[in-house]
């Protein structure tokens, strides 16, 4: 099969559903994504090697929901941000502090990526 544009799906949407009908895991796999993180203060985080979380999306698209449930510690202990391409003054990306769980969470070089700051409200010492 010779595709007419680079940016088309392998499968047209026909053979798609043939492969959800035969193999029922690939339908699960068409709802994640994989949320690549780091811990700032956590000691041994490297921005060069970040964590990697496989979230589970129940909508068309991925919220920051989506990734609270899928989130292996109790969210109430961390802040997220997440970066976003449209910086002001020729900086490459802003931040986004993101709190509104039906807020759509950005695609950032092609990937999703979160900076996770533990709550220091949180931390018992």
């Amino acid at each position: 099969m010779k595709r007419s544009n680079s940016h088309e799906p392998y499968y047209p949407a026909s053979e798609s559903s043939l492969l959800i009908q035969h193999f029922p895991r690939f339908k699960d796999m068409a709802k994640s994504i994989i949320l690549f993180y780091n811990i700032s203060n956590e000691q041994g985080e490297d921005t060069a090697h970040p964590n990697a979380l496989n979230v589970s999306v129940e909508g068309s698209s991925a919220t920051f929901g989506d990734v609270i449930r899928s989130w292996p510690f109790s969210s109430a202990t961390f802040k997220f941000k997440m970066p976003n391409v449209g910086g002001v003054s020729g900086a490459p990306h802003v931040w986004l502090h993101i709190k509104d769980h039906s807020q759509e969470i950005p695609v950032f070089n092609g990937m999703y990526f979160a900076e996770v700051l533990m709550d220091e409200d949180s931390i018992c010492m």
